[in-house]
């Protein structure tokens, strides 16, 4: 039973029965109330267009069906009221997690935790918190690391663009302003980071996980 006045939230997971949980978890408290549940993005996206300004909070998965969750994170900051954003997934890494960091989201926690530590986050998120769950750790390091990394390069999602746009490793040092060998070594590093062999392999995986517009 939820209070007349309760929190109004909106759930976004494949998995019915994470679904139902995270909704008996939130209504249990008397606080929450979920409000609207969607199974993918696309649903999701549809959801937000037609939510009352009265919702307060995004519940999200970070992937779906191999999609990445981020434009519909943005999608919820942008609002005329903005919802506080936590993510529940199984998947963080450092690289997704200062996406989802980026894109608005500010409660981290693995889909297994206990009701308690999402109740937690979600009043710590609303509070105007970060939320981070202690098994994310490690993942928040190297996030911290990887970011104090692309502060001193070209960031990952400059390159990959201009790689998409065919530049020429002499175009690339013009439009940055940097060598064209350290052009050429960072390049050499986000294939290896990406696990590719190729520039068109590099702009491929990107598109795919959502690193490219």
């Amino acid at each position: 039973m939820f209070l007349r006045d309760a929190h109004q939230v909106l759930v976004v997971d494949d998995q019915t029965i994470l679904r139902a949980g995270v909704r008996t978890v939130l209504e249990r408290t008397g606080e929450y109330h979920v409000l609207a549940e969607a199974s993918s993005l696309g649903e999701a996206e549809v959801r937000l267009g037609t939510l009352p300004d009265t919702t307060r909070i995004l519940v999200s998965d970070i992937q779906l069906r191999r999609e990445w969750a981020f434009d519909l994170i943005r999608a919820a900051r942008r609002r005329e009221r903005p919802l506080d954003v936590v993510v529940l997934t199984e998947c963080l890494t450092g690289w997704n997690l200062r996406c989802a960091l980026q894109a608005g989201a500010r409660g981290f926690l693995p889909k297994d935790t206990a009701g308690g530590s999402l109740v937690d986050a979600l009043r710590c998120v609303q509070d105007g918190g970060v939320y981070l769950h202690p098994r994310f750790g490690i993942t928040a390091v190297d996030a911290v690391r990887s970011q104090g990394s692309a502060e001193r390069l070209v960031s990952e999602e400059r390159m990959l663009t201009l790689l998409a746009g065919g530049l020429s490793d002499r175009d690339m040092s013009r439009v940055t302003g940097r060598p064209r060998g350290a052009i050429n070594r960072e390049i050499s590093l986000l294939r290896r980071r990406l696990g590719v062999s190729s520039r068109a392999a590099a702009v491929t995986v990107a598109l795919r996980r959502g690193m490219l517009a």
